[in-house]
């Protein structure tokens, strides 16, 4: 095991997975054979040397760097006593090389109260909060407790526990089974509190919630009528900056607008996951992939995996030559290497998707040209 070295690239954002264990059963979740009952948490031991290493990283980095450590799960809130004692932690250690750092967290929300809310506002954690669907059947059936019964209404009670200007993120995970995403934007938009809403297609490559035409077909639908939305209000004189409806079509957009070339995922190369038992893993969504496993917290960061990795990520011809680069996200190479069983090569569906995507990118583009010229 080879600790980091100077010439390797300053990771400056820390993702803690700190248990795969669960108190919902969502029917498309690719952990629902068990592994999300009873499984190890993060020690304290783990958090704080995984704090330590981002300080380290840090102390290589510009003097206004700042880092960025986000909990992940299973359900994050399971762990709540872990995540204020590391947050404590966290701040003690920045402060003391005069560096900023940033929180965030997803979650249900099943476990959300006033004294947790509380303390995520005081320290300005950009808080995401899965919800499948603006219809309380719909999720219900997406999102079902591990007891069968639906989670609905309990996470809904718990919107007003925050104020509007809170960091608050709505996330819908999009399925052949909720694909009414405009009327979905337009309820949680309306919601005080709630700053954005954002939706992610599942990957799925069989079964259900694969994406077939017809649901393409929908999807492209919805986007459109969400264009129409945004430019209807620019057209009023309400300049509406997107905060919804797909994440990366967003970031595409607000980087044009910044003049800023948009750029590949952050895994390895600037961000890491860090799992309960200390392993260390390019992201979260390939913890636990052996291999994608780049080391551990105590022993280091093996850094001729590293940079072998990000070596991958740079030689992705095909994705640099692909007019809709910039927008992928889910469809990111590893997840597609993973479900190809190594083959570079992308989900049709998917890939009708993006290009869509693409269009209406292109389309709020020139709006806003149109606009400011």
């Amino acid at each position: 095991m080879v600790s980091m070295v100077p010439n390797n690239p300053i990771i400056d954002s820390i993702v803690l997975y700190l248990t795969t264990t669960c108190n919902l059963n969502c029917l498309y979740c690719f952990e629902r054979e068990g592994t999300y009952k009873n499984c190890p948490r993060m020690s304290n031991r783990v958090a704080r040397k995984s704090v330590d290493f981002l300080i380290k990283q840090l102390k290589r980095s510009p003097k206004n760097k700042g880092g960025t450590i986000s909990f992940f799960g299973g359900e994050p809130l399971l762990c709540w006593d872990l995540i204020k004692s590391t947050v404590q932690y966290a701040l003690r250690e920045s402060r003391k090389i005069n560096r900023q750092m940033l929180f965030a967290i997803s979650t249900n929300g099943i476990l959300l109260d006033r004294e947790k809310v509380f303390f995520l506002r005081k320290h300005r954690f950009q808080i995401e909060l899965s919800i499948d669907s603006h219809i309380k059947k719909t999720h219900d059936e997406l999102r079902p407790t591990i007891g069968g019964k639906g989670s609905f209404d309990r996470i809904l009670k718990k919107l007003h526990l925050f104020k509007k200007g809170d960091l608050l993120l709505i996330k819908v995970t999009i399925t052949p089974k909720n694909l009414l995403l405009f009327d979905c934007f337009k309820y949680f938009s309306k919601i005080r509190a709630v700053k954005g809403v954002y939706f992610v297609p599942f990957i799925s490559i069989n079964g259900e919630y694969q994406f077939k035409q017809k649901d393409v077909e929908r999807y492209k639908i919805e986007l459109d009528k969400y264009a129409d939305y945004i430019i209807r209000n620019w057209t009023k004189g309400k300049f509406v900056r997107p905060q919804g409806m797909h994440v990366n079509l967003i970031r595409s957009l607000t980087k044009k607008e910044a003049g800023i070339k948009s750029s590949f995922c952050r895994a390895a190369g600037k961000s890491i996951c860090i799992c309960a038992n200390g392993e260390i893993y390019a992201c979260e969504t390939l913890a636990n992939v052996p291999e994608f496993y780049l080391g551990s917290i105590f022993e280091g960061i093996n850094s001729k995996l590293l940079l072998r990795l990000i070596e991958r990520m740079k030689t992705k011809e095909g994705c640099r030559k692909c007019p809709t680069a910039d927008l992928c996200d889910a469809e990111c190479f590893f997840c597609s290497h993973i479900m190809n069983n190594g083959a570079r090569k992308w989900n049709l569906g998917r890939d009708i998707i993006r290009r869509h995507d693409r269009k209406v990118v292109k389309r709020l583009s020139e709006k806003i040209d149109e606009i400011l010229a």
